[in-house]
């Protein structure tokens, strides 16, 4: 017997079917498409145009009301530990008042307002907190300050000096 090889086996590769394509007519009506009159259009644009203003305001009414609340949380945690040192006990007092006014306005009365009213129940506490966080910063700042002048001096002596050795030769 005689062992076929596999390299005598020649495996005939299919030919894979035709595919057909049939080809069909149809008929559109264009008109159906464009069904909306120019004045319908402009109608819907205008009150899509309000909708996106009224989200707008919401969406600003939410951000005004959410840094009033981060104000006064962060506020009033800072007064008791970073800022103790800078605002005079009877001032703090009024201020904790304040924020804690403005905290309970905030869930109760004000919880459904506009958003001029919270950007001014926000200044007005601004008014008493704001110069209280700028002495801190101010004091912070301090030592770089005080660096930068003891720099500026050097340099202003080292040209002072040049210039009267240079006006003595």
């Amino acid at each position: 017997m005689a062992e076929e090889k596999p390299e005598d086996k020649k495996e005939t590769p299919k030919a894979e079917p035709k595919k057909k394509t049939r080809s069909t007519k149809l008929n559109v009506d264009a008109s159906d498409y464009n069904s909306l009159t120019p004045a319908q259009v402009n109608q819907l644009f205008e009150e899509e145009c309000q909708m996106t203003n009224q989200d707008r305001i919401v969406r600003e009414t939410y951000e005004k009301k959410n840094e009033m609340e981060s104000y006064i949380y962060e506020l009033r945690g800072k007064l008791n530990e970073q800022y103790s040192g800078y605002v005079q006990p009877a001032l703090k007092a009024t201020l904790l008042q304040e924020l804690e006014k403005g905290e309970t306005w905030l869930y109760g009365d004000g919880f459904k307002t506009t958003k001029s009213v919270y950007s001014q129940k926000l200044e007005e506490l601004k008014k008493i907190g704001d110069p209280i966080i700028n002495r801190y910063k101010e004091y912070e700042n301090i030592p770089e300050v005080t660096q930068q002048f003891i720099q500026n001096l050097g340099t202003y002596e080292s040209v002072a000096t040049s210039t009267v050795i240079s006006i003595l030769l």
